[in-house]
């Protein structure tokens, strides 16, 4: 057939090659059984189908399939735009070249489709400066080792995201920190400045984006994501990608040739020189805290964490070496989250050092746990850093609202060691960093469950900082408050 404006419906047809070339094809409450091909369609419009085939190919400009059931041995899409609603897709393999594939409510049941997209492959190789940001969706697709060889084919700094954690090693050179409010000043810069931005399983929280209409805003924005939903809901993109992280940085590896962005990474190093990660080493503090247990550790404990300030100081001083090594509750914000958490990860995980990092707020929600932990002789450390305030909610109140503090200050006598002991969990108190270091590796021999309480000041606070509505461009340090 090589038709145009044709249109199909109520129709059983069966056979061994059907070859269709036409233009705004739609076909209606369609039964196709047998080996078929739509070459050269443009403009493909299938309702209420049944397909099914041994060997079929669809090459078309652009195809929309709604209520649909595909099944069979080998389907092949050569498609600029395709577009899937309400489809079940059983007992497929297949190889597919598309420009940009939505699904929507679908279903996928034995099935692999590898696909290949052109135009994604096309901007990397066209661009410069660019950076990656990869989120959970890589750790929950087991996908470390496909984003390590795409970052190293990019040649591009890579900015992870609270719950990415671990999907890029920490200690790598392309590394440069989590993004976002309390993100590094190389990662936020770094992506301010960028031309493409690959976003790999993100959600693009608030946090993150910071000012929206700023975030990015010199950059082309890739978005690769299994859940469509997410897809230009809280950004826009200009290119995406709906598939399992794996399966998607496989394709691309497959088909990236090595770049070479030199220039782009010398400037990231000059700034992560010119921006560390810094605190008060006079003192005892949050994240002298997480850095103590990163070097007692060599990098190698699971860590946990609470909500806040503890959450996000294990976020920035502790280096990840791998997936599954930070455990948070994220974005739902739950705390009293970490001790729980703890206790099912060294249970799991038996050999590792298992350390829950929290506030003395969010140690007040669960501390009942530690009876847990003593009755079955979990030997997990339970670090409370202790500025008798909810620090978080508390450093918003300083910067922002005039020092006008409100149901924030825990300001009491409880005493954590003698409840920890109460529940027959070893307790020490810490006021400097040498008692902590000492302390720390302590805990780590001791091999029985154990807390720490570590005395800090309540005005200790999370740097840097993106004000709420501003551009992650405009994150400030205590320094820049200072000046």
């Amino acid at each position: 057939w090589s038709c145009q404006n044709v249109e199909l419906d109520h129709v059983d047809a069966k056979g061994d090659y059907f070859g269709m070339n036409c233009q705004d094809l739609v076909l209606k409450n369609f039964r196709l059984v047998g080996n078929y091909s739509f070459d050269g369609v443009k403009n493909m419009e299938v309702h209420n189908a049944t397909m099914l085939s041994k060997d079929a190919f669809w090459n078309s400009d652009n195809v929309t399939v709604y209520d649909s059931f595909i099944s069979g041995e080998y389907l092949g899409w050569n498609a600029k735009n395709l577009t899937l609603i309400n489809c079940t897709i059983e007992s497929l393999q297949g190889m597919c070249y598309i420009d940009n594939l939505v699904m929507k409510n679908c279903k996928l049941i034995n099935t692999t489709l590898a696909f290949e997209y052109s135009s994604v492959d096309a901007k990397i190789h066209g661009t410069i400066d660019s950076v990656l940001n990869p989120s959970s969706g890589v750790i929950r697709a087991d996908a470390a080792d496909e984003l390590r060889e795409f970052a190293a084919k990019v040649q591009a700094p890579v900015a992870d995201t609270l719950m990415g954690k671990g999907a890029f090693d920490g200690r790598e050179d392309a590394y440069t920190g989590m993004v976002g409010m309390h993100g590094t000043k190389t990662s936020n810069y770094g992506i301010t400045e960028s031309d493409l931005l690959i976003a790999i399983g993100t959600r693009f929280s608030d946090r993150v984006l910071g000012n929206v209409k700023a975030f990015a805003r010199h950059a082309d924005l890739v978005h690769i994501d299994v859940d469509a939903a997410e897809v230009n809901k809280n950004v826009m993109c200009k290119y995406s990608i709906e598939g399992d992280a794996k399966v998607v940085l496989q394709r691309l590896n497959e088909k990236l040739t090595q770049q070479d962005h030199e220039p782009w990474m010398r400037h990231i190093r000059e700034m992560k020189s010119r921006y560390p990660m810094t605190y008060n080493h006079e003192v005892l503090t949050g994240p002298g805290v997480v850095e103590s247990i990163y070097k007692a550790t060599d990098g190698d404990a699971i860590i946990c964490t609470e909500v806040g300030q503890n959450q996000m100081w294990a976020a920035q001083f502790y280096k990840y070496k791998e997936p599954r090594q930070f455990i948070s509750s994220g974005g739902l914000g739950t705390m009293g989250y970490g001790l729980g958490a703890a206790l099912g990860a060294k249970l799991g995980c038996p050999d590792r050092t298992v350390i829950n990092v929290a506030g003395d707020g969010c140690f007040r929600m669960n501390m009942n746990e530690l009876a847990t932990a003593s009755r079955y002789q979990i030997p997990v450390i339970e670090v409370v850093v202790n500025n008798h305030v909810l620090g978080m909610v508390r450093q918003w109140q300083t910067l922002f609202y005039g020092e006008r503090y409100s149901a924030t200050v825990l300001n009491d006598s409880v005493d954590y060691v003698k409840v920890a002991e109460a529940m027959g969990v070893d307790g020490r108190r810490v006021t400097t960093q040498k008692e902590f270091d000492e302390a720390i590796q302590w805990a780590i021999n001791l091999k029985k469950p154990v807390l720490i309480d570590c005395m800090i000041d309540p005005d200790d606070k999370v740097w840097p900082m993106v004000a709420p509505g501003a551009s992650i461009a405009d994150a400030f340090s205590e320094e820049d408050l200072d000046n």
